[in-house]
């Protein structure tokens, strides 16, 4: 069967098409692996599907609300144990009502702090939206990473940025990822969180 070459400026789509077959050769897209989407409220939620598919995982979390005032955190783990140290984290965030960019640095916590120094507010229009990636999950070299960039609502309606980046010092293998307020006691009473694969 003879190749058509496509113009690099684009397909003429005005006519008629049956696309048919695999298409293969973009091995940097990602991957949506699974959702968990909250509808009544629950402390936590997690995600069991690291492997060694992928090189790097991404959390794309959606509008988020908090039963109370909360702090947005995340750990890793296995499918027996959570890690629950020697978890660290920098970064800069700053909140609406404030002429101050503030800098975050925890050095030895227990969970991945992703709202930083504020608090997300647990009123009904007070909601957390960010991405968090993952990076070395899988790897025994090399500390794991992950990079997080988030925008909600702090208690008394402010509107907060962050970006964080943390480390947790360990070459062990981790298959699991867990969200919440793990350290608190607000629920969660909606949201979508959703994982996905980068392999490079």
């Amino acid at each position: 069967m003879s190749k058509t070459t496509v113009a690099s400026t684009g397909i003429d789509l005005s006519d008629t098409f049956a696309f048919t077959g695999t298409v293969t050769g973009t091995p940097n897209d990602f991957v949506k692996i699974s959702t968990n989407t909250i509808s009544s409220a629950v402390g936590s939620t997690s995600f069991s599907g690291v492997s060694d598919t992928y090189d790097i995982y991404m959390v794309q979390m959606r509008n988020v609300q908090f039963s109370a005032d909360a702090k947005m955190k995340c750990r890793v783990g296995t499918s027996s144990s959570y890690i629950t140290g020697n978890y660290r984290l920098s970064g800069t965030s700053g909140r609406a009502d404030s002429s101050a960019i503030d800098k975050d640095n925890k050095f030895t916590d227990s969970t991945f702090d992703i709202s930083g120094g504020w608090t997300v507010g647990g009123a009904s229009n007070e909601n957390y939206n960010g991405r968090v990636y993952f990076y070395n999950l899988r790897a025994t070299t090399g500390a794991k990473h992950i990079y997080c960039n988030a925008t909600f609502v702090n208690d008394g309606d402010y509107v907060v940025f962050g970006n964080w980046s943390g480390r947790l010092p360990s070459t062990d293998q981790y298959t699991h990822i867990q969200f919440g307020d793990l350290t608190g006691s607000a629920n969660m009473d909606s949201g979508v969180f959703t994982l996905y694969g980068l392999k490079q």
